[in-house]
């Protein structure tokens, strides 16, 4: 169902195909102030993370869960500490783009205790992912092998190349995103019954190249209103060729495309209280562009601006917590994979009680 605040227009059929339904870049394409953030500062939480590339805040806790890649190894961070939580995964090339090894990948929590983590798939052209009970604060580390796993197999041409870099979980499914295939650009889906993955029912869910005639789905969210939302990042050529694209979760049907101006999104992020939606930009062959950007809508919701909010070298993912404070991982200088870092952007999605929703 559509939001009963936004109002339902329809895109030119000619433009956009199929028809598109203009629903919410959401609450992003509101006016709400940011509370006390006329100048939102990137403060830096965490160093010397080793290719870290996922990210997910948990429920209840806060705490901060770090894929720490060039490690293999999965970490909490609560304050200035961490500790290993996931360790010992398989590191496989990442790709001609990203010359280096990987895994894990992107990270994201089904509910307090289970985290769903997404892989590189190396030479076997599958992608994999894995649900792990978490151990509590204190408790020992798991090994990688101790999760439950699916693979699928995409058929690519270029099975060293495949990774899925972006995931989000639903009341009905896991979702996570395929770059690397060219021909299809699959977003695949891990059915999900009463808070229970059905690792049976792993399959291709959508071609966002044939929908969206662009290649590269790196970046997921799932919007306010239910909708799968997809950062397409293109050719990775230095164009700004990214679109944020629209996905009705039960048919996997196209219902909105935007250009964004970004270069290569490789996070989407929704703040939990004003709803906007945030990007990062990775700028491959621009780095010196790369940053984290809030996108808003114009001309009656039917363009997409991209707003920068804050340089960020070489960005990798995001995450809110419940008070609106946005977490960023990024690699830092290209020479030193041990340069990655933890940011954060605090009150950056917060409304005023009149602005409120």
């Amino acid at each position: 169902m559509l939001s009963d605040v936004m109002s339902t227009e329809i895109f030119d059929q000619k433009k956009f195909q199929p028809l598109a339904i203009i629903i919410p870049i959401m609450m992003v394409l509101s006016v709400n102030r940011l509370v006390g953030q006329d100048q939102p500062q990137l403060e830096l939480v965490f160093e010397t993370l080793n290719r870290p590339v996922g990210i997910a805040i948990q429920p209840e806790t806060g705490h901060i869960f770090v894929s720490e890649s060039g490690k293999n190894r999965v970490i909490r961070i609560a304050g200035r500490e961490f500790a290993n939580v996931i360790t010992e995964f398989e590191s496989v090339e990442a790709g001609i783009e990203f010359p280096f090894r990987v895994n894990p990948l992107s990270l994201a929590f089904l509910n307090r205790n289970r985290l769903a983590i997404s892989f590189g798939s190396g030479t076997e052209g599958k992608i994999k992912l894995g649900i792990y009970d978490i151990p509590d604060v204190g408790e020992p580390a798991i090994l990688a092998s101790d999760g439950k796993f699916d693979n699928l197999d995409l058929e690519s041409e270029n099975p060293h190349e495949l990774g899925c870099f972006g995931i989000v979980t639903t009341r009905s499914g896991i979702y996570t995103s395929c770059a690397g295939d060219e021909s299809k650009g699959w977003i695949a889906r891990l059915a999900v019954q009463n808070g229970e993955p059905k690792f049976e029912e792993f399959q291709r869910f959508i071609s966002t190249v044939e929908a969206a005639q662009t290649l590269l789905p790196y970046a997921l969210a799932v919007s306010p209103d239910g909708f799968i939302v997809v950062g397409q990042a293109g050719t990775l050529s230095g164009q700004r060729d990214s679109l944020l694209t629209f996905y009705d979760e039960g048919s996997g049907e196209l219902k909105a495309r935007f250009d964004t101006g970004l270069h290569d999104i490789c996070a989407l992020a929704y703040g939990p209280a004003a709803k906007r939606l945030f990007a990062l930009d990775h700028s491959h062959n621009q780095p010196g562009e790369a940053g984290l950007f809030k996108l808003v809508g114009r001309e009656n919701n039917t363009k997409c601006v991209s707003e920068r909010i804050a340089n960020v070298e070489r960005p990798t993912a995001m995450a809110f917590d419940g008070s609106g404070n946005l977490f960023i991982t990024g690699l830092g200088p290209q020479k030193d994979p041990a340069g990655g870092k933890l940011f954060v952007v605090r009150k950056l999605d917060v409304v005023k009680g009149s602005d409120r929703n």
